[in-house]
């Protein structure tokens, strides 16, 4: 199951663009409305990047996240 799991998730992510969605977020898709997450991996590029105030307005919650993975 953790083997397929991720090719699962690219298939209903083409499927869901293809829809017309534009995100996979489920909170998203459910209310309308950012859950605290999104928006944190393409915050996380921009850090890598070294864009880091696009990072911080992209999502906030970097300043708290990256050190925790930069950690992990």
């Amino acid at each position: 199951m953790i083997l397929i799991a991720p090719f699962i998730i690219i298939l209903l992510h083409k499927l869901l663009v293809h829809m017309g969605v534009k995100s996979i977020c489920i909170w998203y898709l459910l209310t309308g409305h950012k859950c605290i997450g999104c928006g944190i991996t393409t915050a996380m590029v921009y850090l890598l990047e070294g864009k880091l105030k696009l990072a911080y307005n992209t999502n906030p919650l970097i300043i708290v996240v990256a050190p925790i993975l930069f950690y992990c």
